[in-house]
């Protein structure tokens, strides 16, 4: 099975160090940066997708939100989590609502309750990533009937008798009903 892809992204190297060592798991590939430019330059320049990314707000030159929305604008399939020391309302209005952050978290954050959260983003990702694959596969599922609809007027048509019975009357697809046994039951 393929690690899954969790970037951590903050200005101290000690939170860095102490939230890899909370997320360390064989499953994971944990991606450290100490600023939101280098996290940027990496997540632009992988071929493989960031699972997660945890980033803090306050940094220099390009803070957490920012990240959050430039991630959120070009990688939607990203869930991204804000974990901040420097907590306010402005600060979680701004990560809501622009950035559309999974969770807000502030420092310091209980390792166990950091490790379910990221267990559960995953699993809101996959939930998240099968529902597109299923609807991807309705609309494609769609236009195939409807381009039988278009070949053979009535083909998606269902009749259905007095008692909700489906009727199927295969024999209107042919010219006449020895066509249709000839086709069928062949002496």
């Amino acid at each position: 099975m393929e690690k899954r892809r969790i970037m951590i992204v903050d200005d101290d190297k000690n939170i860095l160090e102490s939230l890899s060592r909370v997320l360390r798991d064989p499953s994971y590939e944990l991606m450290l940066c100490d600023s939101a430019m280098d996290a940027w330059n990496i997540i632009t320049h992988e071929e493989k997708p960031i699972d997660i990314l945890i980033s803090d707000n306050k940094m220099p030159e390009v803070d957490g939100v920012d990240l959050l929305v430039a991630v959120r604008k070009k990688y939607p399939n990203t869930i991204r989590i804000m974990l901040t020391g420097h907590s306010n309302l402005a600060d979680a209005q701004a990560a809501i609502n622009h950035g559309e952050v999974y969770k807000f978290l502030t420092k310091p954050c209980d390792p166990e309750d950091l490790k379910l959260i990221v267990k559960h983003a995953l699993a809101h990702r996959d939930l998240w990533t099968e529902n597109r694959r299923l609807l991807d596969k309705v609309k494609e599922q769609e236009q195939v009937l409807a381009n039988l609809e278009e070949e053979h007027p009535g083909i998606t048509t269902i009749t259905k008798d007095e008692s909700g019975s489906i009727v199927i009357n295969e024999t209107r697809y042919y010219e006449s009903f020895d066509e249709f046994m000839k086709r069928y039951f062949k002496k």
